[in-house]
């Protein structure tokens, strides 16, 4: 009786113990979970800035019911969509506190962990077409691992659905997304990968297919204020299907990379597109690749300079300049001259466009600063004045291949339906090249045209040959006639 006495004693006193510490680390994961949030916010803001991420984007712990083996939490996403209304998706958690949940210990995981939560879309405005066609089913679901190190491991799986209403005809092959973070969250790795997705838009006849998704990113924070992002992603076939009578386009092989270095509020980004064969309708337009980079980019000028002109756009709509007032202007070229405090420098680099004989490419580079002065010389001073001080060089190479040329016109006269003969681009090429060439604009190798120009403190170089900023103008004006 005493042993039985002492043995019920041990086992009572083992599940105090064990209550108290599943009470303790559901504590703990609930302030793991509420600075991933936090830090989700704070990123979105650091990338985007503050007046770009009101109201547009944001992750909101709606109710959190910590009890002592679980705990049950309702998270949303807001953010506006495409139409500029609000919009969220809301996921109902139930989390098994640590060191060992329940439900991880039935999925065969033994690990001490500090939460393993199941999670379910659950119905909002935006979200209650996919369980009306999954007749009541959620169709997403994400498993989440919450570690002692405050690292976070979440998979979220979506189901296959397809629907029709008045907004359109929507057809989704379900996808994956995977997302581990170490604590905080400053560094991390993304993937996912979505099969089709089909939209049909009943009022334009228009469809939208998309085929074979993949997505991937890091990101590193080698220093205190320091993030760096690398992603990249490839769609194996994008198609937009015009109704009868229009022109069809298909894209094959379509590769984008964002890579991004933000300290501080100071970004640093390049982002690239590659459309590895392009055709309209019967036509093949060939291979473009499409590359621009902004360093040096003040992002909560950026924010600010866009708040002020929606709501300028808000109270004038497109008619901005001439309604709105004297105050107004100021007050918008201040944000504007905010924004070139930086000296940020903006390129498209590489534009290539190449077809099967051969390949033309163009760069600029404009490295732009704020004008000098205060803000009463500066209203004396004209857009002409200013220009020079904000423009503080201009880098453009251009090459066109002639062979290239002729045929890319032939498969745009194709598209349209017009015949695709060799001889409006060989004399459109022909007449402009001869025009620019003779100004010394352009010089010819071969049968390729190129064109090197630069812009710096008043003068233009072109070709190697120096001239006046008039003196170029003039020699583009005579070209043109």
């Amino acid at each position: 009786m005493k042993k039985s006495a002492a043995v019920l004693g041990i086992v009572v006193a083992v599940g105090v113990v064990y209550a108290a510490g599943s009470w303790y680390v559901g504590k703990r994961a609930q302030g793991v979970i509420e600075q991933a949030v936090q830090q989700a916010n704070q990123r979105a803001t650091g990338v985007l800035g503050p007046g770009a991420t009101a109201g547009a984007f944001k992750v909101v712990i709606d109710d959190y019911q910590r009890h002592v083996f679980s705990s049950d939490v309702l998270l949303s996403i807001e953010f506006k969509g495409a139409d500029g209304k609000p919009a969220d998706f809301t996921m109902r958690n139930h989390l098994d506190h640590g060191p060992f949940p329940w439900s991880a210990l039935r999925a065969g995981r033994y690990r001490p962990m500090l939460a393993y939560s199941l999670a379910q879309l659950i119905p909002t405005a935006a979200t209650q077409p996919w369980f009306d066609a999954l007749k009541g089913e959620s169709p997403v679901n994400a498993l989440t691992r919450v570690e002692f190190s405050g690292a976070i491991h979440t998979r979220w799986r979506f189901k296959a659905l397809q629907y029709k209403n008045a907004d359109g005809d929507v057809r989704f092959g379900g996808g994956f997304i995977g997302v581990d973070a170490d604590a905080g969250g400053k560094n991390g790795k993304f993937i996912g990968n979505f099969p089709s997705l089909s939209v049909g838009y009943p009022d334009t006849g228009e469809r939208i297919d998309v085929q074979g998704v993949e997505l991937q990113s890091v990101t590193t924070s080698p220093a205190a204020d320091t993030t760096q992002i690398k992603s990249g992603g490839q769609v194996q076939s994008l198609d937009v299907v015009q109704p009868q009578g229009g022109q069809s386009i298909h894209v094959q092989k379509l590769g984008f990379q964002f890579d991004s270095s933000q300290k501080g509020h100071l970004l640093d980004a390049t982002l690239r597109y590659d459309l590895g064969r392009v055709g309209v309708g019967t036509a093949d337009v060939g291979s473009i690749t499409a590359g621009s980079s902004a360093m040096h980019l003040d992002t909560q000028a950026l924010a600010a300079l866009a708040g002020e002109y929606d709501a300028l756009r808000a109270k004038y709509g497109d008619d901005i300049a001439s309604s709105m007032s004297d105050d107004e202007a100021r007050a918008l070229r201040a944000k504007v001259l905010g924004l070139l405090s930086s000296h940020p420098v903006l390129a498209l680099d590489p534009i290539v466009w190449k077809n099967d004989k051969g390949q033309s490419s163009f760069t600029l580079k404009l490295d732009l600063a704020a004008p000098q002065g205060d803000a009463a010389s500066m209203d004396l001073l004209g857009f002409q004045a200013l220009l020079p001080q904000v423009l503080q060089q201009i880098n453009l190479n251009l090459s066109i291949s002639r062979p290239m040329f002729i045929e890319a016109a032939m498969q745009v006269a194709k598209a349209a339906g017009q015949p695709a003969s060799p001889l409006p681009g060989t004399m459109l090429f022909d007449q402009y090249a001869g025009k620019l060439q003779a100004q010394g604009l352009l010089r010819m190798q071969g049968d390729t045209a190129n064109a090197a120009i630069q812009y710096s403190k008043g003068r233009v170089e072109v070709n190697g040959s120096d001239m006046s900023v008039d003196e170029f103008v003039q020699k583009v004006l005579m070209s043109a006639m």
